[in-house]
């Protein structure tokens, strides 16, 4: 995956997030590692770690041919949360926080594993994990002071609340779990940097930390030089798409995510191509965004009962977001749109409650209040990444709590590139938002007037002679192959 890895096998030294690590001291770690793999009955000689266009990756150390497998790790080399049965304190730790937080869970069996040293059952592993990573976890607080985005900045504090939290309380009382090594906010957040970051979906749904598949670089499915596959002697092995040649990089789809989702928990943003499946969160505040919308376009703000009445049966109680993506807002707050722009209940039922088009003129007032609800969107980002003081004047909701939380620096400036190259992301997709509704405007006003000009045109006269058929009293031939 996109990260830092100690796992080099070309012949260069690597400085990244403050640690330099000698060429020799590589070779040795990715050595014992594949040697460690083919012990176990895996396999990992196909592949060599190396750099690409995204940093560290995936390398094929021959041509494979379609069906190949690239990599094969045996669940002998997994890591789990199976590892907690070995110990009750530990067990008890892991029942203990929520099961949302599937990546803490997974970070006290690191943590339990890496405090075994060479003596761990994973050691070979253990040795080849990067020092940081590049989540917004483990960000400077002033790159999380430019992350003003509501959405992630919630996340991410409720992230920070209880790594800061579990690690002041639980674990300071229970340090027998992690051998003698004492267990704090910084170690705990590093270790849930990592399984949020390297974790794999394995049997049953389970999450697992899979040696040297955790080093191949995210690329969408469909240009995904390979895939991961789980097989029935509960191997993961990674299985190539396409014929792949020697010294091309070896890549996976890590999901179909957003950018909110890739930042978080493997601390990257996709810029090329611009993911598809990214989307900003516009606060619905109760009705009080179609409000503001109407009110840009010129439009009464405030609804008729019986738009009312519609809105209540088509918007989700409790709905906290809409969402604008690059082809303009979701179907939600779409149907929102035509409800407010509907002329009687009538239209409205017709255009089955907002869930087709309006007539014409309606559809276009209904695209103009999606338009406003992109510009909407855009105007709430923050322009080129706010300046850190200004972050701090302006006051971001749970600002001071989560840089309290955000442990350490992470990549080379702490994270503040990654922050504004997020929100330049966003930007660009409301951007690309506003000028789709645009033309899909003009699409529906064109058509509107070339549905005018059909009106107005004198249709032609019928003589009522009609010509007789120079074929009158002929058969017809009949196709073959059809008929009776």
């Amino acid at each position: 995956m996109r990260r830092v890895s100690a796992l080099l096998v070309l012949a260069s030294a690597n400085a990244v997030a403050g640690m330099v690590i000698a060429t020799a001291t590589a070779r040795i770690a990715a050595q014992e590692l594949c040697a460690w793999v083919n012990e176990k009955g895996g396999s990992a000689h196909n592949v060599v770690c190396g750099p690409t266009q995204h940093g560290l990756g995936l390398l094929a150390a021959e041509a494979l041919e379609p069906g190949d497998v690239a990599v094969s790790i045996p669940s002998s080399c997994l890591l789990s949360a199976e590892f907690a049965r070995e110990s009750p304190e530990l067990l008890a730790l892991h029942d203990e926080v929520p099961e949302e937080f599937w990546a803490a869970r997974l970070a006290l069996v690191l943590l339990a594993e890496r405090s075994k040293g060479d003596a761990g059952a994973l050691a070979p592993y253990m040795r080849t994990l990067p020092a940081s990573f590049t989540v917004p976890l483990l960000w400077s607080p002033e790159a999380v002071k430019l992350l003003q985005y509501q959405p992630v900045q919630s996340a991410l504090l409720k992230s920070a609340k209880l790594v800061g939290s579990f690690a002041s309380e639980q674990l300071a009382q229970a340090p027998s779990a992690f051998g003698v090594r004492a267990v704090d906010a910084n170690a705990f957040g590093w270790a849930v940097a990592a399984c949020s970051s390297r974790a794999f979906r394995v049997g049953g749904g389970a999450r697992a930390l899979c040696p040297i598949i955790d080093l191949g670089n995210h690329a969408p499915r469909e240009e995904a030089t390979c895939e991961v596959r789980g097989t029935l002697g509960g191997k993961v092995e990674l299985v190539a798409k396409r014929g792949i040649e020697l010294g091309e990089e070896v890549t996976y789809c890590y999901g179909e995510l957003s950018n909110d989702a890739f930042l978080l928990d493997y601390g990257f943003v996709p810029t090329s191509p611009p993911n598809r499946y990214d989307h900003v969160q516009l606060a619905w505040a109760s009705g009080g965004l179609l409000q503001t919308a109407c009110a840009t376009v010129g439009m009464a703000s405030e609804l008729t009962p019986w738009q009312t009445s519609a809105i209540r049966a088509t918007i989700p109680t409790g709905l906290e977001y809409v969402r604008v993506t690059r082809s303009g807002v979701d179907e939600v707050a779409m149907a929102a749109c035509r409800i407010a722009a509907a002329t009687d209940a009538g239209v409205l039922r017709k255009a089955a409650g907002g869930a087709k088009p309006l007539p014409s003129g309606g559809e276009v007032r209904a695209l103009k209040i999606a338009a406003a609800m992109c510009a909407i969107a855009l105007t709430s980002l923050p322009e080129g990444g706010t300046p850190a003081a200004e972050a701090a004047e302006t006051g971001v909701e749970g600002a001071e709590s989560v840089e309290g939380a955000a442990m350490g620096a992470a990549g080379f400036d702490g994270g503040e590139a990654l922050a504004r190259c997020f929100l330049d992301e966003k930007r660009s997709l409301c951007s690309h938002a506003v000028g789709h509704v645009g033309s899909r405007i003009k699409a529906v006003q064109q058509g509107e007037a070339r549905a005018e000009l059909r009106g107005i045109s004198k249709p032609k006269k019928a003589s009522g002679v009609r010509k007789p058929s120079a074929r009158k009293g002929k058969q017809r031939p009949q196709a073959s192959g059809f008929g009776k």
